[in-house]
């Protein structure tokens, strides 16, 4: 009978006692006995057929992941044990309901993990859900522990069981899930979690966040719930979307606010991304209401190290070579790996990232730790390592390989200028901007730090730094590159010009070089239009014997253009052939495709600090 129910097959084992009470009537003239007469009753008062836990029904549209539906489920058809990661709020447990759904028709069973506080009582969970009961119904009289019935139950079922939020009990479900695998073969696996259960045969699926038109396409859905007729300008959405990571959960929460908040008041308050989705369901479990409950779900998890590591690592603006991460953040490798695994960091291409919405939760940890000052320090100190290593690169024949090094740290460069500026950081500041003009001007990207380079001398005045004259004379150039968008950039190169003169000059006498020459050619393109044009050319050309080789050939090549006080400046005449020749090999380093060396007739490229080189 405790068999017959265990299999489900309530009736039969009611059945089996009937039988039993007429054969015993009619052979013996007795009754059951009380322990066979408590069983019955027992099975009279069980539930007759227990059905495992259905996934919870939704109260909304599913949007933008039907293709992930069929992707997953297509996995599990060849995988028995498959694992969603990803960050917080990205979507694993709708994906993993959407998939039950479609599978429901092959037996599934919906575990919710994040109830429990520990793991002590994830076998009686997965009872629960199974709905078998702890009672007198089990055939060894309640001597089997929870996962021996679970495996009695399961052995010889067709299921697909889902474990859904796994993280916090990450060691005991990936015990307990190996355990059941191995003893029941028709089962299947779905799990959720922030990292991987790390078990043999477990196959991955990393959950990214929306695409950009799913994502503008959800915050409508959403925002048109709670304000009827809800109309916005695509444009404006995305970037509020954009800003967010495009994680559901997130736009969820923004689109929320779209009740009180204008759409146009919400993309105003971007630079505060936890407080945009500050409010949220207020029946979703605590962790799920606030982006930041979100967030803080994920980091409370972390081992100090690893919480270290995580906050440290919000000073990079646009990611981080496994290098870079290891010396700012003071960190190993296995740190690191382990906050990829954690969904917190991501790594592709060779670079570290993480997204926006965990990196604002990162930054209010490493301010409330009183180390971001030290760690602005830091990473500024590499970010100028990073470009001083690269600018001897760009004047060679392997800039093309160096130029892409050098741009995926545009966005740090940028942030670590701010700082230095602010802070400030006078020294560092300078060095920042000489150590990058190849670049920018390469990248036609001086413009990008221009208005660093003009609050940067606006500090300083005309009074130069101790050491860094060629530095300012690189920082008056790439301030004057403003003039582009207005008078600004024309009045503070007019303000410097002079003193940024003298710095050059002394910096580059003709018989040893500076350390930028670089800024000597953009100094000549600049002034062949300004009022002293003959002084820069005076200054340029008298570095053929420079032991700079770069130097060396710009000379040669600002020769073949004859010697500007003749005639006008802004016409001078033809150049010649034979100087620019004499520049080429020096110049191109062995295939550097620097444009004037290919066309010894053409004018050289436009008098801006700002131009593209190529």
């Amino acid at each position: 009978m405790r068999a017959l129910f265990a299999a489900g097959g309530h009736a039969e084992a009611l059945v089996v006692f009937e039988e039993t009470r007429r054969h015993l009537a009619d052979e013996l003239g007795a009754d059951p006995s009380a322990e066979l007469t408590a069983l019955h009753r027992e099975l009279l008062s069980a539930d007759p057929a227990p059905a495992p836990a259905a996934p919870p029904a939704q109260l909304t549209n599913f949007v933008g992941r039907a293709g992930e539906v069929a992707e997953v489920a297509g996995l599990l058809r060849v995988a028995r044990l498959v694992t969603l990661t990803g960050p917080g709020g990205v979507g694993k447990t709708r994906l993993s309901v959407e998939v039950a759904d479609a599978e429901a028709a092959a037996g599934v069973c919906f575990v919710e993990l994040a109830p429990l506080r520990d793991a002590a009582g994830l076998p009686q969970a997965l009872l629960g859900a199974l709905g078998l009961r702890e009672n007198g119904l089990q055939m060894d009289g309640g001597a089997r522990t929870p996962v021996d019935r679970l495996i009695a139950a399961l052995a010889d079922q067709v299921l697909l069981l889902v474990l859904d939020n796994c993280e916090h009990v990450i060691d005991d479900v990936a015990k307990l899930a190996a355990r059941l695998l191995a003893a029941c073969p028709r089962l299947r696996v779905l799990a959720t979690s922030r990292e991987p259960l790390g078990i043999i045969g477990e196959h991955l699926f990393q959950v990214r966040p929306l695409d950009a038109d799913a994502a503008v396409r959800l915050f409508t859905e959403r925002a048109g719930a709670v304000r009827r007729s809800f109309t916005a300008d695509p444009g404006l959405l995305r970037r509020i979307c954009a800003a967010l990571d495009d994680l559901p959960l997130a736009i969820e929460l923004a689109a929320a606010r779209s009740r009180t908040l204008d759409v146009d008041d919400l993309a105003g308050r971007l630079d505060d991304l936890l407080g945009v989705a500050a409010r949220g369901n207020r029946t979703a479990d605590e962790r799920h209401r606030t982006l930041r409950s979100v967030v803080a779900w994920s980091w409370d998890l972390l081992s100090e190290p690893e919480q270290r590591a995580a906050r440290r690592f919000t000073v990079f603006a646009g990611g981080a070579t496994a290098e870079s991460a290891l010396r700012v953040c003071g960190t190993d490798g296995e740190t690191l790996e382990s906050l990829v695994d954690k969904s917190l960091l991501e790594f592709a291409n060779g670079r570290y990232r993480m997204l926006e919405t965990i990196r604002a939760y990162g930054a209010e940890q490493l301010d409330a730790a009183g180390e971001r000052t030290s760690l602005r320090r830091v990473h500024a100190k590499r970010v100028l390592e990073l470009v001083r290593t690269a600018d001897p690169h760009l004047r060679r024949a392997e800039q093309l390989e160096w130029l892409p090094v050098v741009a995926a740290e545009h966005g740090d460069l940028v942030a670590a200028l701010h700082w230095a500026v602010e802070e400030p950081e006078v020294r560092t500041a300078f060095e920042l901007l000489a150590s990058a003009f190849s670049y920018l001007w390469i990248r036609g990207a001086s413009a990008s730090a221009a208005p660093q380079a003009t609050a940067l001398l606006a500090a300083v005045g005309e009074a130069i730094p101790d050491g860094l004259g060629e530095e300012y004379a690189a920082c008056a150039l790439l301030a004057a590159s403003a003039s582009a968008s207005g008078d600004e950039g024309q009045r503070i190169w007019q303000r410097h010009r002079a003193a940024a003169a003298k710095a050059l000059a002394a910096a580059w006498p003709g018989d040893r070089p500076g350390r930028y020459p670089v800024v000597l050619l953009l100094w000549m393109m600049r002034n062949a239009i300004g009022p002293d044009p003959e002084g820069a050319f005076a200054l340029v050309s008298s570095q053929r014997d420079c032991a700079e080789p770069w130097a060396q050939a710009v000379a040669h090549y600002v020769s073949g253009f004859g010697h500007l006080g003749e005639g006008s400046p802004r016409r001078p005449r033809p150049p010649s052939a034979r100087p620019c020749e004499a520049s080429a090999p020096s110049v191109t380093g062995g295939g550097s495709p620097w444009p004037w060396t290919r066309s010894p007739g053409r004018p050289p490229p436009a008098a801006t600090a700002g131009g593209r080189s190529r």
